[in-house]
């Protein structure tokens, strides 16, 4: 944005995050713009531009000059309040203004002004402006990827710590987006595991299987289509060491620059083979006020049997169990077995020996 003023022999620039309507400001990244002012144009101003109900009319992801392709021209627009009380004070007086994206939660749009003797924006300016369009929507999306992966991280991280784990974070196409770095040398130094071409993977054909597998469905569960929680691989090449690979789902929200963004991703955390994880029923009682049944259902949910499976062991319907999984969501305050695992293994019920 800055380069965008100098280049255009500009006065000021705005990014703004609205509201769908577009009428709004949530959000904004301004240059040389007095704070006061934006602050004025954020309040109020914002709904008297005059070209504010033109331009929501005007196909998006394009620029549009104020002096040529509006109806209101310039004589008009120094009679307006917009120009009188909030654009002149300031020495505004031609504009280029676009909806760079849109969503049906929030809009972006892009606005350059000048001042009266910098002269009006030329469509021939406007078109090298609206060229640059493309790689703003990149930036915008490659910053709320890069929101999503922070946020990923960070949570795992939270429950990584909690039982001094190192892990690593595989995005939907299988592939690692992120790995500590103690995990990354523990799989360098394994005989049983390798990372290459950015995907992690075990030496024998059948432990590879399950672990993509177990990748796949968690993906699949973090996007609220499956019902998986995940599973362990234990690495049989590397008996000496004990290794083992706990795979979970692991879906994020963030709310981002245009609309709360979910994150699909499965964790996989690193242990020995003598490391084990263990919910106490009782606790789980008593943090979250489950049933017998509950407690049980949502401990061998955890331990990474799935619905199907637990309800041929005990001789009743998945139905049965979906209508009891749906109580300890409530409870728990979740919305998903993958949501439901990370919060039970990250809380005070959840034990390792």
């Amino acid at each position: 944005m800055h380069q965008l003023v100098d280049a255009l022999d500009a006065r000021s620039s705005r990014l703004l995050m609205m509201n769908a309507q577009a009428n709004e400001v949530q959000e904004s990244f301004v240059v040389n713009h007095d704070e006061r002012y934006m602050q004025q144009y954020t309040d109020y101003y914002v709904n008297k531009c005059p070209w504010r109900p033109e331009l929501a009319l005007k196909a998006k992801g394009l620029l549009y000059t104020t002096f040529f392709d509006f109806s209101c021209k310039q004589k008009e627009f120094r009679k307006t309040e917009f120009y009188n009380d909030w654009a002149k004070p300031q020495d505004i007086e031609h504009g280029i203004c676009g909806t760079v994206l849109q969503d049906p939660k929030k809009t972006v749009q892009l606005l350059v002004q000048r001042n009266r003797d910098a002269g009006h924006f030329t469509h021939l300016e406007t078109n090298a402006v609206n060229r640059l369009v493309p790689h703003i929507q990149n930036a915008i999306r490659l910053t709320e990827k890069a929101d999503i992966i922070q946020a990923a991280q960070k949570g795992a991280a939270e429950l990584a710590d909690r039982y001094s784990l190192p892990f690593a974070l595989i995005d939907e196409q299988m592939k690692v987006c992120f790995i500590t770095p103690i995990m990354e040398r523990k799989v360098t130094k394994s005989l049983g595991l390798t990372l290459a071409s950015g995907r992690l993977a075990a030496n024998d054909a059948n432990e590879n299987a399950r672990l993509n597998r177990l990748l796949r469905e968690s993906i699949l569960t973090a996007s609220s289509s499956g019902n998986s929680a995940g599973g362990v691989v234990s690495i049989n090449a590397d008996r000496s060491v004990g290794l083992r690979m706990q795979v979970m789902p692991f879906p994020v929200e963030v709310d981002n620059l245009l609309t709360v963004t979910k994150g699909v991703f499965a964790v996989v955390f690193l242990t020995s083979s003598s490391l084990k994880f263990s919910l106490s029923r009782e606790q789980l009682s008593m943090l979250y006020n489950l049933t017998e049944r509950e407690s049980q259902l949502a401990t061998l949910l955890c331990e990474g049997l799935s619905l199907e499976q637990i309800a041929e062991h005990q001789g009743v319907k998945a139905s049965t169990l979906r209508k009891q999984l749906k109580s300890i969501y409530a409870k728990t305050d979740t919305h998903r077995q993958g949501e439901l695992i990370v919060t039970l293994l990250n809380s005070f019920a959840a034990n390792r020996y």
